[in-house]
């Protein structure tokens, strides 16, 4: 990689943020890798151990077949197992440890919030989108927009029901409103050769040439907000107590 030039690390940013409010198919699918999935990580002999290797180990010792697990490399830990059955991963997990190709490995569950910091939304805010093409008007477009800074709750009603088409209102939360920009460049991209952005696909060989696209400057005017940061949090629920809690309102002009 060039030290200098577009590009290069230096002209890069160092952090950036995006949010991501978790569907119910994200939250099976967690459930689902937290029942089938195992890390495992060398504790004694052969260190450059490849995870095909362990992938031969698990199923010569357990007469798996090759669709009932994949064995690949991960980070922070050496290696990543995932199992097609629960009952598969429950009973190589039993086993503590197992041997592959002169090396001996500790087995243990994978946490899906093992590295996870916690995060809290204490700001409840109604935004208006002016500025985007009625076409775009919906709410997959609207929670792209707000992503780096919101995470998308609802269309308002008269966005939803098109009695308004001045601006796309939406409700969303936020940890912080003042970081929330004033203007937000849309670019609708041309489409991809592989479909939809939310297919995913794999090629043999990547993607070349440019790509096209038309940009829009979005105005987001902050319409209302709701302040929560004063409420009781339960750590064991995705919001807090609305009826032990009233937020307070504030409007701006």
């Amino acid at each position: 990689m060039p030290l200098s030039g577009i590009g290069s690390a230096v002209t890069r940013l160092e952090e950036d943020i995006v949010i991501i409010a978790t569907s119910f198919e994200l939250g099976q699918e967690m459930k689902d890798w937290e029942a089938t999935a195992a890390i495992a990580w060398v504790v004694n002999g052969n260190r450059n151990i490849e995870a095909k290797a362990i992938n031969r180990a698990v199923r010569k010792e357990f007469r798996l077949s090759h669709r009932d697990i994949n064995v690949c490399p991960h980070q922070p830990v050496q290696f990543l197992l995932k199992f097609e059955h629960k009952a598969h991963c429950t009973e190589v997990l039993k086993c503590g440890r197992i041997k592959a190709d002169n090396a001996l490995l500790q087995l243990r569950p994978w946490c899906p919030l093992e590295h996870a910091f916690g995060a809290a939304m204490s700001y409840r805010v109604r935004l208006c989108l002016e500025g985007i093409p009625a076409y775009g008007h919906t709410p997959y477009v609207a929670e792209r927009i707000i992503a780096r800074r919101c995470s998308f709750d609802r269309l308002d009603n008269s966005s939803a029901l098109m009695t308004n088409a001045r601006s796309l209102d939406c409700w969303a939360s936020t940890a912080n409103p003042s970081s929330i920009p004033q203007v937000v460049w849309l670019t609708f991209t041309s489409r991809g050769a592989g479909g939809l952005a939310s297919e995913v696909f794999v090629h043999e060989v990547r993607p070349t040439g440019s790509k096209r696209g038309a940009m829009f400057r979005i105005i987001v005017h902050l319409d209302q907000m709701e302040d929560y940061s004063t409420a009781p949090l339960d750590f064991f629920s995705s919001s807090t107590d609305a009826a032990a809690f009233k937020p307070t309102p504030i409007g701006f002009d």
